[in-house]
């Protein structure tokens, strides 16, 4: 490395490659177990957010799953079609309609986010609680400085 760059700037660029490596790395192990089942990543994230949260509109699950909402319509649409999700007109607001998963939906989310569960144990299984708990404050603080929360 370029001895010119600050002690500082030299470990910042390193973070960056420590963390490129890890998104690959981390895509690598989920990835595969949520196309097992003919899911796109996009299309887990749905249908997660939905197990976990309820029905929700598609504005909630924009921000659920961080996706943009061109891509989103697309995704649930796919699902619609795929039979593992419908939208009906919210009880609570007749103008809203609410995205839910179906009885096939259900059955699926239920086998496939139980095996994910395991696979996020297996990946933090080296650091203990507190390490995790730091490295997610850590983390946090990161992207506020970010600005991504």
């Amino acid at each position: 490395m370029n001895s010119a760059f600050e002690e500082e700037t030299v470990v910042n660029l390193k973070l960056m490659t420590i963390f490129a490596r890890l998104g690959k790395s981390i895509s690598n192990k989920v990835v595969p177990d949520i196309k097992k089942y003919g899911l796109t990543p996009n299309q887990f994230g749905v249908l997660e957010a939905l197990y976990n949260k309820g029905p929700l509109t598609v504005n909630e699950i924009i921000v659920k799953t961080l996706s943009s909402s061109g891509n989103i319509d697309l995704v649930i649409k796919n699902l619609e079609k795929m039979n593992l999700v419908m939208k009906r007109v919210s009880a609570e607001d007749k103008r809203c309609r609410k995205v839910e998963l179906t009885e096939k939906g259900w059955e699926l989310i239920s086998t496939v986010f139980p095996e994910h569960v395991l696979c996020v144990d297996n990946m933090f299984s080296r650091m203990g609680l507190s390490e995790k708990k730091e490295l997610s404050k850590l983390m946090k603080n990161l992207s506020k400085s970010i600005g991504e929360l």
